[in-house]
């Protein structure tokens, strides 16, 4: 590897966020030409940090492959937010490369609204029942890229109950269960609130991360402040034009699987199914 490119690569695995900063200051098409040199997941992190419509152009100008490839890298929410600002047809051929579990999560944000809270949801978040044990907590949390202060306890409709602090896990043998050190959680947001809305709620002086919930209460996620922070950047020219197209994204997400379908394969099947294979769908 080029003595130039290896210490860029330095650069982009150590600061992936001022990375971005430094990269959105060229044309797409030079970043582009860059990351298909740099490995996929390295690729991936960056363009996750990039502002949406950028990395959207970035990887309109990479051939299906290597930019499913890099999708394939990107948490669920950074992978919505970039797939719908992009042309249809690139959209609908990364979606069916990717794995049945993680186009799921995927299309799950991609039918939510933009400015709304659930477009800009994580859904791959440490979430398990409370017959659950300390030791199936600590294994989902260590499967889990993005750090968590806590783990959700949900009941069988994926009805939020309450929370355990990660400290909390730390403390007790590894076969208690979740049920006995759960903590009421009463903060929670609807993914239907705006974006705006969500902003102003006093919850964020407790904590920076927050559930989200349908309308029947049924966990779907989580937001963090700071991505909602960054959701509330007036949309660009293209974001809009990609509002615009939402029949045809309609008939995307109706081509692949509906919300109760992506919450089954998803969160229902995490938690069902023990460590192991939490990981494989996590991976798929």
């Amino acid at each position: 590897m080029p003595p130039a490119l290896d210490l860029a690569l330095s650069f982009v695995r150590n600061h992936p966020s001022a990375a971005a900063e430094s990269l959105e200051a060229l044309e797409p098409a030079a970043v582009a030409e860059l990351l298909k040199e740099v490995p996929a997941a390295d690729a991936a992190m960056v363009v996750s940090n990039l502002l949406p419509a950028y990395s959207a152009s970035v990887l309109t100008l990479m051939s299906d492959a290597t930019a499913a490839d890099l999708v394939h890298y990107m948490s669920a929410r950074a992978a919505a937010s970039v797939l719908r600002l992009m042309e249809r047809r690139k959209r609908e051929t990364i979606l069916g490369a990717l794995g049945p579990t993680r186009r799921a999560h995927v299309a799950l944000i991609l039918r939510q609204p933009t400015q709304t809270v659930g477009a800009w949801t994580e859904t791959n978040v440490p979430v398990l029942r409370g017959e659950d044990t300390v030791l199936a907590a600590r294994d989902r949390l260590a499967g889990l890229e993005a750090p968590f202060d806590s783990v959700f306890v949900v009941d069988a409709q994926n009805r939020l109950l309450g929370v355990v602090p990660v400290a909390g896990l730390l403390e007790r043998e590894a076969g208690s269960t979740l049920a006995q050190l759960q903590q009421p959680r009463p903060d929670r947001i609807l993914a239907s609130m705006s974006v705006t809305a969500a902003l102003d709620l006093p919850c964020w002086d407790r904590s920076d991360i927050q559930p989200v919930v349908d309308i029947a209460g049924s966990l779907l996620g989580v937001i963090r402040y700071a991505d909602l922070r960054r959701a509330n950047i007036p949309a660009s020219p293209l974001s809009k034009a990609a509002e615009s197209d939402s029949a045809a994204i309609q008939m995307s997400h109706e081509f692949y699987l509906g919300m109760a379908e992506a919450m089954n394969i998803g969160i229902g099947d995490l938690i069902g199914g023990g460590a192991k294979k939490m990981t494989e769908a996590r991976d798929e």
